[in-house]
């Protein structure tokens, strides 16, 4: 019984150094935090990998496709759907984001979003993934972003 065990125990350990090695094994979700200000055109991510982060930065285009209003609870709420393309030094990501923007008094709207990956070049160009984040649209127009999210390279 134990002699079978050990097999099973060296075919599984086998299995996985093949899979890994053919570049086929089941890839992980990593963590990523991609922050931005809208009115300064400009982006950081930061994508946690085994070993040393990986870090880019760069200009980013954000393109509202859709706006919807609606009434909760007697709230309004400005849901869009934006379109960012982040440009940086590994490549080009985009991502899908829906946007709730809520009032928060005083000329401050508040969002919470959720994302996805669109599409990518470079270093992004087998990414998948998305997330949630959160923002800040404060009277000066100047909107603030956060992200946080898990990516998979295929």
């Amino acid at each position: 019984m134990q002699a079978r065990n050990a097999g099973f125990v060296m075919l599984a350990a086998a299995l996985t150094f093949v899979s890994a090695a053919a570049g086929t094994s089941t890839a992980s979700k990593q963590p990523v935090t991609i922050t931005s200000e809208a009115g300064a055109d400009h982006f950081t991510l930061v994508w946690l990998r085994p070993g040393a982060a990986i870090t880019d930065s760069g200009s980013i285009d954000n393109r509202v496709v859709t706006a919807q209003h609606l009434d909760r609870d007697g709230q309004s709420v400005l849901v869009n759907g934006v379109l960012e393309t982040h440009t940086g030094k590994r490549g080009t990501l985009v991502i899908r984001d829906r946007i709730e923007w809520l009032d928060a008094g005083n000329g401050y709207m508040i969002g919470v979003s959720t994302w996805r990956v669109v599409r990518g070049t470079g270093a992004y160009k087998d990414v998948t993934g998305g997330g949630r984040g959160g923002s800040v649209w404060p009277p000066s127009g100047r909107i603030s972003f956060h992200a946080d999210g898990f990516l998979t390279s295929k």
